[in-house]
């Protein structure tokens, strides 16, 4: 024993590495133990696609070095999977039987792809895309050359995906169980021109329908639509959400919804025990419920939370944000915070719909306050939209914002702050 405060992660990704950086930026000498499964370095799960699209070198994911765990005085067991919290003992039990103890612990082990569960969802050609394994799974089959691609879903990592993977000339096929594309992060609208851009990919697109059974016909597969359409495909694309890698805290008995529930300062309801991440459920910024946010931005943001706390530095998270970022088939789309009407209170869409040139922006607004904001084609400023909905700023009056101060988030910001300006 040393005295000084055993700090215990369980996971190497957002939310471990960020809550590791805050560790040591307060406590420099605390011992760190990092668990994970994995044995490759952390890496980036935002680049994945750029990878299988060979726009980015497999080592270009990787954001640690050999050196990163050494200097910063960290004990790395890598290649072993925490199978449980033992929180009386406050013990990690890991899959070998060994034990880790901790005076503190933080649970960041992520999420899963939800996989399919009809017949035939295992099938080689079905693939999900969460880790480097699957994308250069989904690399491999690119390269053995593809001609038709049945996509499931099309949420950011089913466009993301397909976009990848799709070269001109190529059949592409969506069935979509909700009455938009990407229906979790953009509005009706957006969707619009987002779909339009699909289908100038020749892409055809079904709502209101999905997979009843996948079935394997001379190495390829055929998907079977609920309604008994057929579809070949040498790849069918799933993106169906995630599961929050919950078992060690089950195991342990800690609090579990979807995810592991957590307070504003990522306390997982037992002593010293933490989470944070896509495996959190922790309040929403919007409405202070329990919330699974499974993005890259709000891992880091809660891991590092977390680390603060563990080191005795008392901090509060703001609340669980959405903050998407992304380019598919040549359209660029920024969505922040809520981009769909909260309930109660006096709702108010602003809006400036430039199909034609690829321009879509839109704030949301309750009670004159920002709640989010969806930007197409022109996101330069999506930085200045968080920082509106964080603020929770008032825009009221809104003098002629249409025209002008919404293509520049920079004046509704000043006009916010200082509405005499």
């Amino acid at each position: 024993m040393t005295g000084k405060t055993r700090q215990v992660i369980i996971g190497n990704s957002g939310a471990g590495l960020s809550a590791l950086k805050a560790i040591r930026q307060i406590d420099a000498d605390c011992p760190i133990t990092v668990i994970t499964d994995q044995t490759e370095r952390a890496y980036s799960p935002v680049l994945t696609t750029y990878y299988i699209a060979g726009k980015v070198p497999r080592e270009k994911l990787f954001i640690t070095d050999g050196a990163f765990y050494s200097d910063l005085g960290v004990d790395l067991v890598a290649g072993k999977r925490a199978e449980a919290v033992d929180t009386a003992s406050q013990k990690v039990v890991l899959e070998d039987g060994s034990k880790i103890d901790y005076d503190n612990l933080l649970i960041a082990t992520g999420a899963s792809a939800k996989k399919l569960s009809i017949p035939g969802g295992d099938l080689p050609q079905v693939r999900t895309l969460r880790t480097l394994e699957d994308a250069e799974a989904i690399s491999d089959l690119a390269q053995k050359g593809v001609k038709d691609i049945v996509v499931l879903g099309a949420g950011l990592v089913s466009l993301q995906t397909a976009d990848a993977v799709y070269a001109e000339g190529m059949n592409l096929t969506f069935l979509v169980g909700s009455n938009q594309v990407l229906s979790q992060n953009v509005d009706k609208s957006c969707a619009e021109i987002v779909k339009a851009q699909l289908e100038s990919k020749k892409a055809v697109i079904h709502f209101g329908t999905d997979a009843e059974a996948i079935e394997e016909n001379k190495g390829r597969a055929v998907v079977v639509s609920k309604t008994g359409e057929k579809y070949p495909a040498d790849v069918v694309i799933v993106g169906k959400g995630v599961d929050p890698n919950v078992q060690p805290a089950q195991e342990g008995g800690i609090a579990v919804n979807r995810g592991i529930l957590v307070d504003e300062y990522m306390r997982a309801g037992s002593p010293n025990v933490y989470a944070a991440g896509d495996v959190a459920e922790g309040p929403s910024f919007h409405t202070g419920q329990p919330e699974v946010m499974a993005t890259w931005y709000n891992a880091c943001n809660q891991g590092r939370i977390a680390g603060m706390n563990m080191a005795g530095k008392e901090e509060p998270f703001i609340g669980g944000l959405n903050r998407n970022i992304t380019s598919v088939f040549d359209t660029t789309v920024a969505s922040v915070g809520a981009v769909k009407r909260l309930e109660g209170g006096d709702a108010e869409e602003i809006v400036i719909d430039r199909a034609a040139e690829g321009i879509y922006r839109k704030l949301l607004l309750q009670d004159d306050v920002v709640q989010g904001a969806v930007l197409m084609g022109r996101i330069n400023d999506a930085g200045m939209a968080l920082n509106l909905i964080q603020k929770r700023v008032k825009i009221s009056p809104r003098r002629e914002m249409p025209d002008k101060s919404l293509m520049d988030l920079r004046r509704v910001y000043c006009a916010g702050v200082n509405p005499s300006a």
